[in-house]
């Protein structure tokens, strides 16, 4: 009796930090829209033809113009290098305005599927007009 509890006792914490390490490793962009501040030094950011290349699922910003929309999510985003399809959900504007003569700094990821590279965004950020 004492063995099966000592047992369980030890499955239940192996589960729980097995579980904690796999939440650890997955960012949780729920509040990215939130009022407080953050970080306002330089980000890395990519062209869109360097962003095209890159691994799927790798991490990506690129400043870019959304030029139109092709989809309920799909849209198609440009800068000097070139264009790509950026899939961008309402919630990832965070609640701005954005229209072809404005430009986004769009933090996401590579997302390869079906023959095609998509920058598959996690939140956008207006850049202020110079």
């Amino acid at each position: 009796m004492k063995s099966s509890i000592a047992v369980a006792a030890i499955c239940a914490t192996l589960t729980f930090a097995s579980t904690q390490v796999l939440a650890d490793d997955h960012y949780d962009y729920s509040n990215h829209c939130g009022t407080s501040g953050g970080f306002t030094g330089d980000v890395a950011v990519t062209s869109i033809r360097d962003a095209l290349a890159l691994r799927d699922d790798s991490k990506v910003v690129v400043e870019a113009k959304i030029l139109r929309r092709t989809g309920k999510k799909s849209y198609i985003i440009a800068d000097a290098s070139g264009q790509a399809e950026a899939e961008i959900s309402q919630k990832d504007f965070c609640g701005q305005s954005v229209g072809p003569d404005n430009t986004v700094r769009i933090f996401g990821e590579i997302d390869k599927e079906f023959g095609r590279t998509i920058i598959d965004a996690d939140y956008l950020v207006m850049i202020p007009k110079k």
